[in-house]
């Protein structure tokens, strides 16, 4: 008699039969995967072909026109394939905006903080409530990492091939190679603090040793 043993690694998400289209053009049609911890998945095909449509919708910034997506995870990072940051923006604000769940939670404390600055034009709050939810969203952010990642600027810099003199520098005066890597800066720098890493097309602008080094720190993340 032989005994099998099944291990299961824990589901981050599925998608089962994922259709979308664009007026007449279908893009995606009966897209169907599952990603679990530890999967390294790579969706290749020529341009125009729907990746970032696929992308848009695993993470829930697109709805497909059927189908279906389980999401067991709100830590989801994202760098897209064209990142909207204002050309004046300086290198250090960049990687010290975060995203995902940091991100939301950092939107609200700001609604918050506009709403106490104008008090009167809220009547009918319970600024108690609105108190506790704000010294919780604060301590929630503090928890999770949200003022560590300007302090980790240089760092995260270096790892790309950039130097320390690049964080006051801005968008608009930066080469599109360097601009790409301190966009993917961006993303490293958060990157082991989310449980789902979507990647559109991050070697764009990226040398051959840039991408040799992004191949091995995704394969030691969350190994």
């Amino acid at each position: 008699h032989k005994s099998l043993i099944l291990l299961r690694t824990p589901m981050l998400l599925k998608a089962e039969g994922l259709a979308r289209s664009f007026g007449p053009k279908e893009v995606i049609r009966s897209a169907t995967l599952t990603i679990s911890v530890g999967d390294r998945i790579g969706f290749v095909g020529p341009n125009g072909c729907g990746k970032t449509t696929l992308i848009r919708m695993l993470m829930g910034e697109l709805h497909p026109d059927s189908g279906e997506i389980v999401r067991k995870t709100d830590a989801i990072g994202y760098l897209p394939q064209f990142p909207e940051f204002p050309l004046k923006s300086k290198v250090k604000d960049v990687i010290g905006t975060p995203y995902g769940r940091i991100a939301t939670i950092k939107r609200r404390i700001a609604e918050i903080e506009d709403m106490m600055a104008t008090p009167s034009k809220y009547p009918d709050l319970d600024w108690t409530e609105v108190g506790d939810e704000y010294s919780s969203l604060q301590e929630q952010f503090s928890e999770e990492g949200g003022h560590k990642y300007a302090s980790r600027g240089e760092e995260v810099l270096s790892d790309v091939g950039l130097d320390g003199g690049f964080l006051e520098r801005r968008l608009k005066d930066l080469s599109g190679g360097e601009r790409g890597r301190a966009l993917l800066a961006r993303v490293l720098i958060q990157a082991r603090d989310v449980d789902l890493l979507f990647l559109d097309e991050p070697t764009n602008h990226l040398d051959v040793e840039t991408i040799e080094w992004l191949e091995e720190y995704l394969y030691e993340l969350k190994a």
